[in-house]
């Protein structure tokens, strides 16, 4: 796993993760996640309503 900050844009803070074999990755823009009005929240608002994460937020790319 690493973070970033994102050079493009709006500056997004960026986090890569890769699953167990390393076959492919996900890109999080934290920015993204973090903000209410694209990631809808739990009652107590300190998870994901949709139990996942919208694609607008997550990434998924093979490794080759």
């Amino acid at each position: 796993m690493t973070a970033y900050q994102s050079p493009n844009g709006l500056k997004d803070a960026i986090a890569v993760l890769a699953n167990r074999g390393a076959t492919q990755v996900a890109v999080v823009d934290l920015t993204g996640m973090l903000d209410k009005t694209v990631v809808p929240r739990t009652a107590g608002g300190h998870a994901c309503s949709a139990g996942v994460l919208p694609a607008a937020v997550v990434t998924l790319k093979a490794v080759p």
